[in-house]
This record gives structure tokens, sequence and C-alpha cells, in this order.
């Protein structure tokens, strides 16, 4: 089958970098000490974080790939 294997490493890197950019919001948050943001401040950081997280695995999917697709593989 041609097309890179979106496998659990690829899925746990993902949401490194995820964890990572909300983790480093929050600490720039505590450090400039300002007051508490709503939820949806972070639920909208989730979603731009998640939506990078899809680019970039997109795009390692299509590097060395005949075929442009993803599929999963346990």
């Amino acid at each position: 089958a041609n097309g890179h294997v979106f496998n659990a490493y690829d899925l746990i890197t993902s949401f490194g970098l995820i964890a990572f950019l909300i983790i480093t919001e929050w600490a720039w948050n505590q450090e400039t000490l300002i007051k508490p943001r709503h939820i949806t401040h972070y639920v909208r950081q989730f979603g731009y974080a998640l939506m990078l997280g899809l680019i970039i695995a997109t795009y390692l999917s299509n590097v060395n790939a005949s075929e442009n697709f993803i599929y999963f593989q346990f």
C-alpha cells in the first residue's frame, strides 16, 4: 500500500505538540500575571494546535507518498 503509515508514534508526536503549545500558553499566562482566561480561549488554542498537528501530519504523509492519503495502523 502506498502512503505514509500514520501510526502510534505520529499520534504521540501530534499530541505532544498540542500539549506543548497548551502548556506554554498556560505558563505564559502565569508569567504575565494576567487574569485567568475563559475556557473558550483554551478550547480555541486546542483547536489551533489540532489543526496545526493535522497539517503537519498530512505534510509528513505526502513527503514520500505516491498516493495522498493517511491510514491508521496500531
